[in-house]
């Protein structure tokens, strides 16, 4: 399987009185998204599934992503992945979906970072804000992953 874990873009700020779940993209993250997506068809990524936190700002990064992709049918919220989200969680998702072959989480830091690590048997990763990582594994289980290629935002927007 390839795992693609994908943080989501840059997003409002947080602030008094409004919910942390409700917190959107900005301007600037919707652009270099799209920016990023482009570099991810380039890329010749194609997830057979898109999985994406409930969280405002990882469903409009999904939206944008799988749009690009070709693969918005492929798109579903899953409730796991909100913050919190972790590698039992993420073997239950696999374990529900075996059929995928190539799968992109849109989710949060610290929680991609630490899965990341534990896959790969090494320290979290420090994903930054569009950053993606992918993954190669048999199994969801920790040191049984290889870390094909991390990529930094600023690698894929001009």
């Amino acid at each position: 399987m390839r795992l693609l874990l994908l943080r989501h873009g840059m997003a409002e700020e947080r602030s008094p009185g409004r919910p942390d779940e409700e917190r959107r993209l900005t301007r600037d993250g919707i652009e270099k998204m799209r920016e990023e997506a482009k570099a991810f068809l380039r890329i010749g990524l194609k997830p057979d599934l898109v999985l994406t936190s409930p969280l405002r700002r990882c469903a409009e990064t999904a939206k944008i992503v799988a749009d690009t992709l070709g693969v918005a049918d492929r798109l579903y919220e899953e409730e796991r992945i909100a913050p919190g989200f972790r590698l039992g969680d993420l073997q239950q998702i696999v374990e529900r979906n075996p059929d995928a072959q190539q799968l992109m989480v849109v989710g949060h830091q610290p929680d991609l970072g630490i899965i990341a690590g534990q896959l790969i048997g090494a320290p979290a990763l420090d994903l930054k804000k569009g950053g993606l990582v992918r993954i190669d594994t048999d199994r969801i289980e920790p040191e049984r992953g290889v870390l094909v290629w991390l990529l930094a935002p600023g690698l894929l927007v001009k």
